[in-house]
């Protein structure tokens, strides 16, 4: 059964076939058509600059706070098709030394229609991943374990809306489909926003992947939403937490130099881009010039003898 919001744009041309004789009524019909259709589809999901951060779920003591973040770096072409390029970027505590790990992969998602499907390289192929348009009873067919790509059924057991930042989105309640195998996606998946337990349906008989839960979601048009307003977006746990809640950058934004407010003496200052690529390191100082760094989002890496945290930086001119 074709849904309502799939037929109108269809029906609206048909309706006004005889008009589409002149020249000049064709391109205002088409121009009308695009509207609609920019309005049946209007909440684009993973637009450039959007950026998702997820807590990394431990199932080993202790049960640090790990992190997850995912960021559309840009648009590029695979097969033809135009995709947003999604870098992951990994960070946790290395209990020995004290250091953070970082770990960074790419994923390439094509977004059509409130359809998304996740490019995999293995089978140089898209797979079905999210799909805003089903509603009560359909059933959505996803990917499981990223690298393994196993494909797992969820049923949508329901629809609800929500206001987020003033924006109307849908909710997809949702329940996993028999039990071919143990992957898990969650309960709820938000227009826009995508999974609220995981950014890929996981394997449960393994480790957790990728995510679980949502922290927070940004983009440039939408703003920040704060699902877990308990702990800061980009936070992982730190050798002495202490020392985070007594850290400030200032001003921040800032346009060509900011400052560290701490009463720890911090000795490094190093600063890392989205890619995890270092872009500056200096002995700590009062004031620290970036005015040579490119304007964007970079984590800010303090360090002294017994402690380090990462913070997290917007350089805007």
């Amino acid at each position: 059964m074709i849904r309502h919001s799939e037929a109108f744009p269809h029906f609206f041309l048909m309706y006004l076939k005889p008009l589409t004789e002149n020249p000049m009524n064709r391109l205002i019909l088409t121009c009308l058509s695009l509207l609609i259709t920019c309005l049946v589809y209007g909440q684009q999901f993973a637009p450039i600059g959007a950026v998702w951060h997820f807590d990394q779920t431990n199932v080993h003591p202790p049960y640090y706070h790990d992190l997850w973040e995912f960021s559309v770096q840009k648009d590029t072409v695979i097969r033809g098709d135009t995709c947003h390029k999604v870098r992951a970027f990994y960070r946790r505590l290395n209990l020995t030394s004290g250091d953070t790990i970082k770990r960074v992969e790419l994923y390439y998602l094509r977004s059509d229609s409130g359809k998304v499907d996740l490019y995999t390289q293995d089978m140089d192929s898209f797979m079905p991943y999210l799909n805003f348009n089903l509603g009560k009873g359909d059933t959505l067919t996803t990917v499981c374990d990223d690298h393994q790509i196993l494909p797992f059924s969820v049923r949508i057991d329901s629809i609800s809306h929500t206001v987020i930042n003033g924006h109307t989105l849908k909710v997809q309640h949702i329940s996993r489909v028999g039990f071919t195998n143990f992957c898990y996606l969650g309960d709820r998946i938000i227009e826009r926003i995508g999974p609220l337990s995981y950014f890929f349906g996981f394997n449960g008989i393994a480790d957790p992947g990728k995510g679980g839960p949502l922290r927070c979601y940004e983009d440039p048009s939408f703003g920040l939403y704060r699902h877990n307003p308990n702990v800061d977006c980009d936070f992982i746990t730190s050798v002495n937490q202490t020392h985070r809640s007594q850290t400030k950058l200032f001003p921040n934004p800032c346009a060509h130099s900011f400052s560290v407010q701490s009463s720890v003496a911090y000795e490094r200052v190093k600063i890392f881009n989205y890619l995890g690529k270092k872009v500056h390191e200096q002995a700590f100082a009062n004031a620290i010039d970036v005015s040579h760094v490119l304007p964007g989002y970079y984590y800010v890496e303090l360090s002294a003898a017994s402690t380090q945290i990462v913070g997290k930086l917007l350089i805007s001119r």
